[in-house]
């Protein structure tokens, strides 16, 4: 429950700010994954950030720089931290 919360802070910190569908399907990719993982296997946090990061590559809402938009979602994410 905390990595939801975690997932839309990341989502309503970006800059721009990101649609709610976004949100969305990165913690539907974070559940996912936890649910055939165990939490030892990887840093929650940073799947928060790479669910996010995947989350606006497949709903198409990234900016023109790609590699921009990986790098400010990393940074917000450790900012939220």
């Amino acid at each position: 429950m905390f990595f939801c919360y975690f997932i839309q802070q990341i989502a309503v910190k970006h800059k721009p700010q990101l649609r709610t569908p976004v949100a969305a399907t990165a913690i539907v990719y974070f559940r996912r994954y936890f649910a055939s993982f165990s939490y030892s296997t990887c840093d929650p946090s940073l799947l928060a950030a790479s669910a996010v990061l995947l989350a606006i590559r497949s709903e198409e809402a990234a900016p023109a720089s790609s590699g921009i938009a990986g790098a400010r979602t990393i940074a917000t994410a450790a900012k939220v931290v």
